[in-house]
């Protein structure tokens, strides 16, 4: 499923025109290749891997990850959001 994603915004990106778009699609397919069999680094990869899962597990009825996401995501958020400024 993960790779189908990759694949998915590796095309459009060998589509797009403009330079900033390109660059975000080849941003979401290298995370979309990493996260969750790798541990993620950045906020954005944390997202996108409890999307992953929280998908795996509910099939097609996504669900909430039980906890309060914050409680998942502050070590990221602090570091990718608030010491970047």
């Amino acid at each position: 499923m993960r790779t189908d994603y990759a694949e998915l915004a590796r095309s459009k990106a060998d589509e797009e025109s403009n330079p900033e778009r390109r660059n975000e699609l080849t941003e979401i397919a290298g995370i979309c290749e990493r996260v969750p069999e790798h541990p993620a680094r950045t906020f954005h990869e944390a997202l996108q891997c409890m999307n992953f899962i929280m998908w795996e597990e509910a099939g097609d009825d996504v669900s909430s990850p039980g906890r309060r996401i914050d409680q998942y995501l502050k070590t990221y958020f602090e570091k990718d959001i608030l010491e970047a400024g």
